[in-house]
């Protein structure tokens, strides 16, 4: 772990023998700093035990498996099955007595779903013999210089729903008490336009520009009231729905330019890199107070490249190349030849 080299990710190569880069919403979102992206996206350094402590978002991917196999035909019961085994582990993690995000609170609120949300609700598209659930996809956006840029991002499902045909469907579950507020931040969201347009190109192809809808399939959840309880009822649950919701061309084409105006940056800095003027991203580019509210402020408060390898063993496992991409589909890299930067 000492001796890792900040220079040398384990790059993926494209036929062409190009380092691919693959940019998601999430990495999007904190692209500001070229450093976080290089710890982030490219050594892939996580804090030690993260996953599990962050037993939040486990829930939310619990339900997330749930509603997938209910919305596929699975019985109630069957539907349970892969959520709840899932979270078992997050749930035995949780020692704060106050915690509502406990297996028996999901075990409940997927019994709400299911009495109070048909199956009908949404019917998952299929794509061959499967139901379109869970897809990973990359796309291609632009060529640099000996690197390929591919926007990425993993779709819940592609649905019918209600009048519409084809929708894209996210199901988010959330604290928050504020439902309109909530809805509100995913409008003209980094999320919402690389779904809505990895989503059209993967279902309808590479030339298409009439962007699928996106729905959201929110799940309020919070501490179940006495009261309720008292009258035999679970209130820890809500279910809202919010959409369609869709872009124009101009709006998609808008986000685009900004995507390949980043990809541009990143080009300068990784070939920087690769000409040996610098051998990591040195940059400070937190606002406010230095390295606040990032994870990698520990590595950052030391400047010193050799310093932070010292800190790595102790704080940060080192994941894989790009480890917010699981598996890979879409455009093929013949087509990319038209992106360039």
């Amino acid at each position: 772990m000492s001796d890792i080299s900040f220079s040398t990710p384990e790059w993926k190569l494209d036929e062409q023998g190009r380092k691919i880069v693959y940019l998601t919403p999430s990495i999007l979102k904190d692209i500001k700093c070229l450093r976080f992206f290089y710890l982030s996206s490219l050594l892939g350094l996580r804090r030690k035990g993260a996953e599990l402590r962050n037993y939040k978002a486990a829930y939310g991917n619990a339900f997330g498996m749930f509603c997938d196999d209910f919305h596929s035909g699975l019985s109630h019961d069957d539907s349970t099955i892969r959520a709840k085994a899932y979270y078992e582990k997050f749930d035995e993690e949780i020692t704060d007595e106050k915690e509502w995000r406990t297996l028996t609170h999901l075990i409940r609120t997927m019994r709400k779903y299911s009495q109070e949300v048909t199956p009908e609700t949404f019917t998952p598209l299929k794509i061959g013999e499967d139901f379109a659930t869970q897809l990973t996809i990359d796309i291609p956006i632009t060529v640099g210089n000996g690197y390929v840029y591919r926007l990425a991002g993993t779709i819940d499902k592609f649905c019918k729903y209600a009048t519409y045909p084809q929708v894209i469907v996210d199901d988010k579950t959330t604290g928050s008490y504020n439902i309109k507020l909530f809805f509100e931040q995913y409008k003209l969201s980094l999320q919402m336009l690389t779904y809505i347009f990895l989503g059209t190109k993967f279902l309808k192809g590479e030339d298409s520009t009439d962007w699928l809808p996106f729905v959201i399939n929110g799940i309020f959840v919070k501490y179940p009231t006495k009261k309720a309880e008292m009258q035999g009822i679970f209130d820890g649950a809500t279910f809202v729905r919010h959409g369609p919701e869709q872009v124009t061309n101009a709006l998609m084409e808008s986000f685009l330019r900004w995507v390949k105006g980043i990809c541009s940056q990143l080009d300068i800095m990784l070939n920087l890199m690769d000409s040996t003027l610098i051998d990591y991203p040195n940059y400070n580019c937190c606002s406010g107070s230095f390295g606040k509210g990032c994870e990698f402020s520990p590595l950052c408060r030391f400047g010193d490249v050799e310093q932070m390898k010292l800190m790595i063993p102790s704080i940060y496992d080192i994941g894989k190349f790009s480890p917010t991409i699981i598996s890979l589909s879409g455009g093929s890299d013949e087509s990319l030849d038209e992106y360039n930067l």
